[in-house]
């Protein structure tokens, strides 16, 4: 009975060391990632980065594409009972 407490003991320290070096390397991934979009945030070609609307930098807004055509939301039709 206490060898599989021991060997049940060795598992979780091993999860639990595998734990940490995951939450080490997310902690890294994270940086990283934050990094990178603080130099895209002072990036003006990288678009919607800097948190300036394109129509306050002088950027033509895309119009006719996406859903809906021209830009503008479809007007909802109500039900007439």
């Amino acid at each position: 009975m206490a060898e599989e407490h021991q060997e049940h003991a060795e598992r979780l320290e091993d999860e639990a060391a595998d734990m940490e070096k995951r939450s080490e390397r997310l902690e890294q991934e994270i940086g990283e990632v934050k990094s990178d979009w603080e130099n895209k945030q002072q990036d003006e070609s990288v678009p919607g980065a800097t948190g300036i609307p394109d129509s306050q930098r002088g950027v033509a807004e895309d119009s006719g594409s996406g859903s809906g055509g021209g830009g503008s939301e479809p007007e909802l039709e109500e039900d007439e009972e």
